[in-house]
């Protein structure tokens, strides 16, 4: 089962929860606000190449996803799309209101 790793106050994670929800893919959200969550995400974007772009700055790398055989992936939405043959994700509104996942607030 895919594990999505968020935050339930993040607007892209209950964004990506919704568009799974949606399609009825299986998943288990682990809230990373607990802290033994937190401790396991801080391992996977410490270690991962998928979270290279964002170390070291202001974003947190939320939503990701994680397969049964250890692949993460952080573009949700193309995950989506290859899934369900979706040619783009234009269809899906932007949730901006609480965007603030980064130090900076900007969004994660």
């Amino acid at each position: 089962m895919i594990k999505i790793f968020g935050m339930e106050q993040c607007p892209h994670c209950r964004r990506c929860k919704g568009e799974f929800d949606g399609r009825a893919i299986a998943y288990e959200f682990v809230d990373i606000s607990r802290l033994e969550n937190l401790k396991t995400f801080v391992k996977l974007r410490d270690t991962q190449p998928t979270f290279e772009g964002i170390r070291g700055t202001e974003s947190i790398g939320i939503p990701a996803l994680v397969f049964e055989d250890g692949s993460v992936r952080r573009d949700w939405q193309a995950y989506l799309n290859e899934v369900s043959g979706d040619a783009d994700d234009t269809d899906v509104p932007e949730e901006s209101e609480g965007a603030a996942c980064a130090l900076d607030g900007s969004g994660c």
